[in-house]
């Protein structure tokens, strides 16, 4: 019970910081940028998670297979 109410405290202050990002966001493995970003495989088994603008990018050397 103590530990909720803790939470709960620290999830207020949380909230008004003007460094909450949406929970689906993530950095992307080669700009680095926060965004929404998916997972992909190369032809030589690393996987990445890739914003929509380096998808495109790398896409065009190398085939990418989606997770």
């Amino acid at each position: 019970m103590l530990k909720l109410a803790f939470w709960k405290k620290n999830l207020s202050i949380v909230k008004d910081s003007a460094k909450v990002r949406d929970i689906k966001s993530q950095k992307c493995s080669r700009c680095g940028q926060i965004k929404h970003i998916a997972f992909y495989a190369d032809e030589y088994g690393g996987v990445k998670g890739l914003c929509k603008e380096c998808r495109k990018e790398i896409e065009k050397n190398r085939e990418l297979f989606p997770i």
